[in-house]
């Protein structure tokens, strides 16, 4: 599960709000994070980037989540990206992702 913890002004209504696992976008990025860092470990070599998440146009993701509901995104201008990159601990495991995006929803 993910957790919103933090949010820009006018989308407070955000923090606190909680993702299940597989649902929203950001999963793609915490998934392909876990995966790469087991490889990393099992190939014995230091270092290594975790994968982000990069979508140009949300309107065109159908996995984009948006906690006020399909229908008032879709009344709304939901154009915009969003960017998202796991945060790695040092024994490899996702522990937060720094979520980004340029999507107001009113």
């Amino acid at each position: 599960m993910l957790k919103y913890v933090v949010a820009s002004p006018g989308q407070e209504f955000m923090v606190g709000k909680k993702l299940a696992f597989g649902t929203g976008a950001c999963w793609g990025a915490v998934s392909d994070a876990a995966t790469a860092a087991a490889k990393l470990a099992a190939s014995g070599k230091p270092g290594g980037a975790a994968p982000s998440l990069y979508v140009p146009d949300v309107s065109e993701n159908d996995s984009i989540h948006y906690f006020k509901g399909a229908a008032a995104a879709a009344a709304s201008v939901s154009h915009g990206s969003y960017a998202a990159v796991p945060i790695v601990g040092a024994d490899g495991s996702v522990v937060g992702l720094l979520g980004v995006d340029t999507v107001t929803q009113v």
